[in-house]
């Protein structure tokens, strides 16, 4: 077997292994025990191919599968924002996820633009990760990410009833 093709089995199956894995492309010639430039295009390949995404920080990590989809899925009306900007212009990721179980990918800005794609969960990474990259490579710097809460009037200011745990 192709060497080559040896290094990206052993990296499908150590990712498949360890879900949460999360590594920098120096990390990953060491752990591997590959020279940067083939690792680097293996990894490159295996993006291509839908098995890991590079986030923002240029660490590597897997795609959801399947079945980690569905225990990954936010409960109705969750808010994930990402907020780039650049000089005096911003553009806001926000990702929302809907009742039937995909997930809504709204691009705001720049200026007063806005387009949202309804996509299922590894579509909306995927996406989010292309627009991310585009922007970074445009100039964009990450300003902040955050999962959003509820917060002026939508917050709580009362507790919920009387206590429910049981006396001892």
């Amino acid at each position: 077997m192709d060497p080559r093709e040896q290094l990206r089995r052993k990296i499908e199956a150590e990712y498949r292994q360890l879900p949460r894995l999360r590594l920098t492309l120096p990390q990953a010639t060491l752990l591997f025990g590959a020279d940067a430039d083939t690792c680097g295009s293996v990894l490159q390949e295996l993006i291509a191919a839908g098995v890991l995404r590079r986030t923002l920080t240029g660490h590597y990590v897997a795609l959801a599968t399947a079945s980690r989809q569905r225990q990954a899925t936010l409960p109705p009306r969750h808010l994930v924002a990402v907020l780039f900007t650049r000089h005096d212009a911003s553009v806001r990721l926000v990702r929302i996820a809907r009742s039937d179980g995909t997930l809504e990918l709204a691009v705001h800005g720049p200026g007063p633009s806005a387009i949202s794609y309804v996509l299922t969960f590894t579509e909306c990474l995927q996406r989010q990760s292309r627009i991310e990259h585009t922007l970074i490579a445009e100039g964009y710097h990450l300003h902040k990410a955050l999962a959003e809460r509820r917060s002026g009037r939508e917050r709580r200011h009362s507790g919920r009833g009387p206590d429910r745990r049981r006396s001892a």
